[in-house]
């Protein structure tokens, strides 16, 4: 069954639009903390392999 909801619009109001880009931006952010922190702790381990090896 389809929703009872109005046609989409041919351009999104600016609302939407701000939501988008803030949901982006939040995903984007979190792959690049994630990824720096793996980096971060992958670093470390070699390090302590390297020094007590």
């Amino acid at each position: 069954m389809k929703s009872q909801s109005s046609p989409p619009s041919p351009l999104p109001s600016l609302r939407s639009r701000v939501v988008a880009v803030a949901a982006a931006a939040a995903v984007l952010a979190g792959v690049a903390v994630t990824y720096t922190l793996q980096a971060a702790e992958r670093a470390e381990s070699a390090d302590a392999t390297s020094e007590f090896g």
